[in-house]
């Protein structure tokens, strides 16, 4: 039995979706599970294009409305992965939610094919486009996507939860796992000894954790020089004040290798996890599970989680006694944790050996692959000799 995935990010590439897809796929024999991509070769390097399958972009007329430019690229992109299903003799399609037409078009041509479909949801998916201009088209068709799939896999508990109350569809859980190069390279230790001590973020500053943010470096100047952000980001200074974040005195830096990020956390006095405050984010920011969560986890290093208090990662957390948890948008209370936080005290050291016991047991890469490759079907298909 051969799968095909659908996905609008390729393993190797700069995201949380890709991190994820590439940490479950290592262990999986490349025969047995194929890769396609819906963008042009062009924006994925060339060493990852030459691996993986490539939809024909879509050109679409200027001025269709969004429901007309839904359907259109529905159509187009199911009518192309039928072709790709034919060709590679493949008896399950898995379509990933990063982009709203994968799974339209993956339920289309998996029924025109008569093959298997599974939905990969990293995010809730009519949340996630709640805020763009084919909100509506999304909100229509979620229901029959997700009821039509033989298995919809979702990150957390509270996703799960959430579709089988919405639609009474079937889901299976499948935790965004930690890379093994994390576990095994951090032990649990002191925080070191710095002036002034650091605040760790890695990744994006978008809509749906910008106003944590903001929060973030008003604590910080309440802090005064005792305190720095450090950023490991692609976006500039120039581009985070342009949403209106006056970065000060932060240290951005773009680690584009393992073994430089993985530096810089173990340099941090404290990692900071934000997620959203805001209403119009509140639906996906709920059943979130960022990639780097995992990695936070298993890395030694005492965790922020600054995020609604009815969110799962602020649940979780809470739930474990494995991390500090500001639930609020108070730049007061914020300083506060994180002055406690920075505290080189016994409640320090019991949540980092806390931290690390849940990751391992919790979101382990061998745990998640078999739960991912039981969703779709395929059971234990590890590598095989070439």
């Amino acid at each position: 039995m051969n799968a095909l995935l659908l996905t609008n990010v390729f393993p190797g590439m700069p995201s949380g979706q890709a991190i994820v897809l590439g940490r479950l796929l290592d262990g999986i024999d490349q025969r047995t599970i194929k890769v396609v991509g819906n963008f042009s070769a062009s924006q994925a390097p060339p060493s990852i294009a030459d691996k993986h399958f490539l939809l024909p972009d879509e050109r679409v007329l200027k001025r269709l409305s969004p429901s007309l430019e839904f359907a259109f690229r529905v159509l187009a992109r199911a009518h192309h992965l039928c072709a790709i299903l034919r060709n590679t003799c493949s008896d399950m399609l898995v379509a990933c939610s990063g982009d709203p037409f994968n799974m339209p078009a993956a339920a289309l041509a998996a029924r025109r094919c008569s093959v298997g479909l599974t939905n990969y949801l990293f995010d809730d998916y009519r949340e996630q486009w709640a805020l763009t201009r084919f909100r509506s088209a999304a909100r229509i068709a979620e229901k029959k996507l997700l009821t039509s799939a033989s298995c919809n896999i979702v990150t957390n508990e509270f996703m799960r939860i959430s579709y089988t109350k919405r639609f009474q569809c079937t889901t299976q859980v499948v935790p965004n796992p930690y890379s093994v190069e994390w576990v095994n390279s951090f032990k649990t230790g002191s925080i070191p000894e710095q002036k002034p001590r650091s605040i760790f973020f890695a990744g994006s500053i978008y809509h749906v954790n910008r106003d944590a943010f903001v929060c973030l470096v008003r604590a910080l100047d309440s802090l005064g020089e005792n305190w720095r952000l450090v950023l490991s980001t692609s976006q500039s200074a120039g581009d985070l004040k342009s949403m209106g974040l006056s970065v000060g005195r932060a240290i951005l830096s773009a680690h584009s290798d393992t073994n430089g990020l993985m530096d810089a956390v173990r340099s941090a006095t404290l990692l900071y996890l934000p997620l959203g405050f805001s209403k119009g984010v509140q639906g996906v920011v709920r059943t979130a599970l960022p990639a780097k969560f995992s990695e936070y986890l298993v890395s030694g290093r005492p965790m922020i989680v600054h995020s609604p208090a009815d969110c799962f990662v602020a649940d979780y957390v809470r739930r474990q006694s494995c991390s500090y948890l500001a639930d609020t948008l108070n730049s007061d209370q914020l300083a506060e944790t994180i002055s406690k936080a920075g505290q080189n005290t016994g409640e320090q050291s019991q949540l980092v050996k806390k931290a690390m016991c849940c990751g391992r047991r919790d979101f382990a890469p061998e745990l998640a692959r078999a739960m991912f490759l039981k969703a779709i079907g395929l059971g234990d298909q590890s590598k095989l000799p070439l």
